[in-house]
């Protein structure tokens, strides 16, 4: 009877200890996001007011006038892959979109003294993920791969738990140059198979 109840006991404390963790790491990704929003909000318009006059097309704009409007979509962490798949080097593509309209992407990346402004630009990218995401209403878009050998990028989804893959327009132009047939989505195994040399 003893060891029931301590079975029990243990059970219990474990499941508490599970649930305790996850949700402490749920708050953690929220805080690190609400820092990054946080970030990217006081940086936006300087980073903007930045494009040279009568560049703005170049940089996804129509006028300058679209800066006030413009707003953040959901941050889409990039991870190298090389050798291994390298998701601890903390780069962000951030879309800015006008009216709903993905026109360019902020590159944000974090370091020991904290959150810093890489690169901005990308129109065409934007628009590439933006039809994308528009294809796959229903999935959890949360990153970009990008896989140097190839010069391709990929969306990472997040499908029943499971990470599949969608090529955006760089992947598919190196896929359809092998004179292989495009598929909508690849799990882990079809990438390692599209670098194999």
């Amino acid at each position: 009877m003893t060891n029931i109840r301590n079975t029990r006991i243990i059970t219990l404390v474990l499941i508490y200890l599970f649930f305790f963790s996850f949700t402490g790491l749920s708050q953690s990704k929220s805080n690190e996001k609400a820092k990054l929003n946080a970030f990217i909000k006081e940086n936006i318009s300087s980073v903007l007011n930045k494009i040279p006059q009568n560049k703005e097309q170049q940089f996804g704009f129509n006028n300058r006038e679209e800066f006030d409007i413009a707003t953040i979509g959901d941050a889409l962490q990039l991870i190298h892959y090389g050798d291994t798949l390298n998701n601890e080097n903390y780069i962000w593509r951030i879309p800015i979109l006008v009216n709903g309209e993905y026109r360019a992407l902020l590159t944000i990346y974090q370091d020991s003294n904290g959150y810093k402004i890489a690169d901005f630009g990308a129109a065409v990218l934007a628009k590439d993920i933006q039809q994308k995401i528009n294809q796959n209403p229903n999935r959890t878009i949360y990153g970009i791969l990008r896989i140097h050998s190839i010069s391709g990028d990929f969306l990472i989804v997040k499908d029943d738990n499971t990470d599949i893959y969608i090529p955006l327009t760089s992947a598919i132009y190196y896929i359809s140059s092998k004179g292989i047939e495009v598929k909508s989505y690849y799990n882990l195994a079809d990438i390692k198979k599209l670098i194999k040399p």
